[in-house]
């Protein structure tokens, strides 16, 4: 499954508004606080929460999320996303970890679909 990138969703407007909340002017201006926060943060702890101690943080080449903008709009999306997978788990019945997948693995529990 591939990513989806700041430079995908730019252009489309609406679309950006639905994955983050925000319009992109918005975005635009939270990225350098957002980009001072990540490296100030990363510069005291590490990915597994421990204190760093020994390396410094730097962006890879092969990173997953390269640019400030990528890694904004993975937490805006995350953040956004993650409230509407959470209440959906009590309404569907779902031990699962994987809310979507509870569709699949409970559909008794799903309402039947809109003719």
């Amino acid at each position: 499954m591939s990513s989806v990138r700041f430079t995908d969703v730019q252009a489309r407007p609406t679309e950006f508004l639905d994955f983050t909340s925000l319009t992109l002017d918005e975005f635009q201006q939270l990225v350098p606080p957002f980009e001072d926060a990540f490296h100030a943060h990363m510069a005291a702890w590490r990915l597994d929460g421990k204190p760093r101690t020994a390396r410094q943080f730097s962006v890879y080449k092969n990173c997953p999320l390269p640019t400030p903008e990528d890694r904004l709009l993975f937490i805006l999306t995350y953040l956004k996303t993650y409230s509407l997978q959470a209440r959906a788990k009590p309404i569907s019945g779902s031990t699962s970890s994987c809310p979507p997948c509870s569709r699949h693995c409970a559909p008794s529990a799903m309402p039947p679909p809109a003719p």
